[in-house]
């Protein structure tokens, strides 16, 4: 082995870098949409479209979706930088965001709209555990 071998930095792969990249600016859109959704319950809640009860765990649920959004944006970036933190805060907020999502399909259960929501938000949840587990497979990388 060469002297310098080991003083060399070491690269991700590009597939890694690009998922991270897509990571934050997917998760800083969702942070956009649900802001938004955040403003739009309030409105339904005031002019009474929404349930008194529903609208503490639609609360619940939107800030745990904003705070995984976040962590997941965050976590991603310390990934880049090449931390290993990075994978843990960003594997802890897609379990969140995993767990928020089941808890919107528990409500969508209460609708007539379920099959068809429902159906999105399954189908939705595989793009956030594929990337869990190829991040996963390639954590070797970071310090």
């Amino acid at each position: 082995m060469h002297p310098t071998a080991s003083t060399m930095p070491q690269q991700p792969p590009r597939l890694f870098t690009a998922l991270c990249v897509l990571t934050i600016v997917g998760n800083l859109g969702l942070i956009v949409v649900n802001l938004l959704k955040v403003g739009l319950l309030d409105a339904a809640i005031r002019n009474g479209g929404v349930g008194a009860d529903a609208s503490v765990y639609l609360n619940v649920l939107l800030g745990a979706v904003l705070i995984s959004c976040a962590g997941a944006a965050f976590g991603a970036a310390l990934m880049l930088l090449g931390r290993r933190l990075g994978y843990r805060i960003y594997a802890v907020s897609t379990l969140l965001h995993l767990a928020a999502t089941a808890g919107v399909i528990l409500l969508w259960a209460m609708t007539v709209y379920f099959l068809f929501v429902a159906a999105l938000l399954f189908l939705y949840c595989f793009i956030p555990v594929g990337f869990l587990l190829y991040f996963r497979r390639h954590r070797g990388w970071l310090g």
